[in-house]
This record gives C-alpha cells, structure tokens and sequence, in this order.
C-alpha cells in the first residue's frame, strides 16, 4: 500500500515539474537562465550548506557520494514545493513578481550495507522574465520589449559507495549521471510608439545532453558525543549538446505574436556549450552532551555545525555557435554559507512519553554571501540571505519521514539606485516519505 501511495505521488509530481513556469526574474535572461534548482526545503535551513551534510534522514542529492549513508533497508522519497517573492527596483522604478513550483522529486535507496543509490528528477536552469523600455529619437519613442521563458531539466541517476568503513572512519565516493533536455527562448520585440509595425528577434537554445558531477565524503568519530565529516563536489567543464535557432522577423501588429509578416532572416544551426568548472566543498561538526549517572538521558540533545565555500568558473562559458552575437561574458563566482541546528532530543525513535512533540523538532538557521556572474554599472552582483528552518517528524510506526519547511530573506544587486535590485522572501516546503521501522524494504527473512 505504501509503495503504491508513492508510485501515485511520484507520476501527479512529474506532470508538475514539466508543466510550471520556473522563473520571473530579470537575471535570468543571460546564457541559458538561472542555474541550479530551487531551495531544498532542509538544506535552506543550514544556508545551502549542502556538501559536508551526511544525514541517514535526508537525501542530499547535492553530493552524491552520501546515498551509501542512508539508513540500512531504509529508503527515502524525497519532494518539495517552493515559493518565492521579489520586489524589484531600478532607476526608482518598482515592480514585484511571485514564484510557485514543484522543485524536484527524488528517492534514495540503500543496499548491501555499502552501497546506494538515488534518481529523480529537478531543474537545471530556468528562465523567465519580462522587461520594457522606451528610447527617444527625435519626437518619437522607440519602445523595446523583452521576454524569455523555458527551463532545462534535470534527470539523474547516482551511486555512492562506502571504500572504507573502519572503526571510527568512514569514507564514501559517489557520482550522479544526468541527462539534460529541455528549451529556453528569449524573444525581443521593438517597434515606435507612433505606429504598431514592428520587428521581432526571436531566439531559442534546445539542449539534449549528457551530464555528470562526483561527490566524496570522509566522516570520523571525533570521540562518542562528537562527529566531524567533510563533503567534497566536482562538477568538471563540460560541453552540452545545444540546438540554436535565431530569427528575425517583421510584424504588422507587435502586440499580437501571430502577426509575422515577413522573415528577415532565419538562423539554426547544431552545436556546443561549455558548462563551468563548479569545486564546493564543506564540512558537518555534529555535538551531543556526555551521558553518565547525573545526566537525564531522556534530555541528549544535539548540536550541529554546518559550513561551505564554492566556486564556479562561468568565465568558461561558451555558446560556440558560428552566429552567436548576443553571447554575453561571464564573471567568476564563489559562495560562503553557515548554518547551525539544534535538536533538543536527538533520537527520533524514543517513544518515551515524556518526551513531548516540541523536543523532536529540528531547528535550523544559517546565512549564505556569494556572488553573481553578472555586473551592472561595472559591478559584479553579490547575493546574501538569512534563512531559517524546521523539520517535523512524522512519529508513525517508528517511521524517519518527516514535514520540512525552510524560509530565506535576501537581496541580490549591486545596490546602487541606477542598477537592478532584487529582495526576495523564499518559503520552501518539503516531504520525507520512508517505511517505518516495522516496513523495512529490501530485509532478508527467515523461515523458522
């Protein structure tokens, strides 16, 4: 029954994720849009500290050399819903857009005490935004309008191994496999304000590609209250398989799209984009108070550190099509984040009655400073959130699942009034589904 609940779930999702818009943002309109999925809804909470964590009750599909770590027999369905709104500013101009989609789906499954895997399905890009402006010449006014929209998927497949498992060190590898498919279009429109013909430059990237990153983790058991693991992701250059057409055409009405009245000129062509080297690496520092005669054992809580750095070099960009004049150059970009969790009762399968509901509760808050791969006014663009998070156990047959909800407040610009700014408020929530403790899949039974 409970597979079967989750096959149902699995589909209504799909059919989600491919149908939702997955942006309304002006700094989406550079390469093939914003990179990387939407906030995940546990590790929103840690400040998307994502590569040291190696939880046995999430799945950080971020590192794929932590699938191995999940709980033996143990598996994990993992989705979440996010939104977001922005208020944008530039020039004393103020405008506002909202945000709402399916971020990814994913399940891990662990076997053979050494091994795991996970696969699903989430966003790689996405684009999605709607500019205008007006230029004057002479007694009349040149009107622009811009327009993109479409986002690449992200299908994967990964496998984490366990190569030493000794004592109190463990260390897993790991690598996910996607396949990238999908379109982007960025379409201009310009026409004078004292007539309504107008021209159109419609331009559209299809990619159908393969893709991959590796993961490593190395976890030690500091002494028996304290855990220290370090998380390592490479994401080398890689060259997508990419499909460009670029048209120009003109319109008798530019306010209706169908009005194509003669092609000026018409561009496709077969080709490459080099993707950027993407290093992160981070680290987990997990504490829990020494437990002797004096100590209330029905009290252990847990402190967790979380902390990491990435780098992505977007300076190796490339659109390498014959016809690529509106390619724009890419700055280098890196990222700090921090977080911290507290759990004021750590072991989530006590049912001592006096433990109440508030004391299984996993509290999280972290913040995260990085950069953009784009300037205005000389500038590069930085990016910074606070975010905050919670994470309810679903206490059902001694079951992991839980409900999760991450929140971020940040700003993202140059902050000078003549640039582009963005704050923005992030509510992500997401679902941990497993079987409980009495439902373990993949068991060996025997027969008395």
């Amino acid at each position: 029954m409970y597979s079967k609940f989750l096959l149902v779930f699995t589909c209504v999702l799909s059919g989600s994720l491919f149908g939702q818009k997955f942006a309304t943002s002006p700094f989406s309109s550079y390469g093939l849009g914003e990179f990387g999925s939407f906030d995940n809804a546990i590790f929103v909470g840690y400040g998307n500290a994502s590569a040291g964590v190696v939880d046995s009750l999430s799945l950080n599909y971020f590192n794929p050399s932590t699938y191995a770590f999940l709980g033996h027999g143990q598996p994990l369905f993992s989705t979440g819903i996010s939104y977001k709104r922005s208020e944008f500013t530039e020039n004393g101009a103020n405008f506002s857009a909202n945000l709402t989609g399916v971020n990814h789906f994913a399940m891990g499954i662990p076997f053979a005490k050494v091994c795991g895997i996970a696969f699903g399905l989430k966003p790689f890009s996405r684009v999605g935004y709607s500019i205008a402006e007006n230029e004057i010449i002479g007694e009349d006014t040149l009107k622009y309008r811009y327009e993109g929209s479409g986002a690449i998927n992200d299908a994967f497949v990964g496998f984490s191994l366990k190569v030493l498992d000794y004592k109190k060190h463990r260390i897993g590898v790991g690598s996910n496999l996607s396949y990238l498919f999908g379109s982007t279009t960025n379409e201009r429109y310009s026409s004078l304000s004292s007539q309504e013909i107008g021209g159109l430059d419609y331009l559209n990237y299809r990619v159908k590609s393969v893709y991959y990153n590796i993961g490593l983790n190395y976890n030690v058991e500091l002494s028996k209250n304290q855990f220290f693991s370090l998380g390592l992701t490479y994401n080398p250059a890689q060259e997508l398989t990419a499909y460009k057409t670029d048209d120009l055409y003109f319109m008798g009405d530019v306010s209706d799209r169908n009005s194509v009245s003669d092609t000026i000129s018409a561009f496709s062509e077969k080709s490459k984009i080099t993707m950027p080297t993407i290093y992160d690496i981070g680290f987990s520092y997990r504490f829990r108070p020494k437990v002797d005669s004096s100590y209330n054992k029905e009290r252990i809580f847990q402190l967790s550190v979380f902390g990491s750095y990435q780098v992505q070099n977007w300076s190796e960009y490339t659109a390498h099509f014959s016809n690529d004049t509106a390619a724009r150059s890419m700055l280098n970009t890196s990222r700090i984040s921090f977080g911290i969790e507290f759990i004021p009762h750590y072991n989530y399968l006590d049912r001592t009655k006096s433990i109440g509901y508030l004391s299984r509760i996993r509290y999280r808050a972290g913040f995260q400073t990085g950069t953009l791969p784009i300037e205005r006014g000389g500038t590069q663009l930085t990016n910074s959130a606070v975010t905050f998070g919670l994470s309810f156990p679903i206490i059902s047959q001694r079951s992991v699942s839980s409900l999760n909800l991450g929140v971020s407040l940040g700003s993202r610009g140059n902050g000078q009034s003549n640039s582009l700014n963005e704050r923005f408020v992030g509510i992500n929530f997401g679902v941990i589904l497993a079987p409980g403790a009495y439902d373990k899949w993949f068991r060996k039974y025997k027969i008395d």
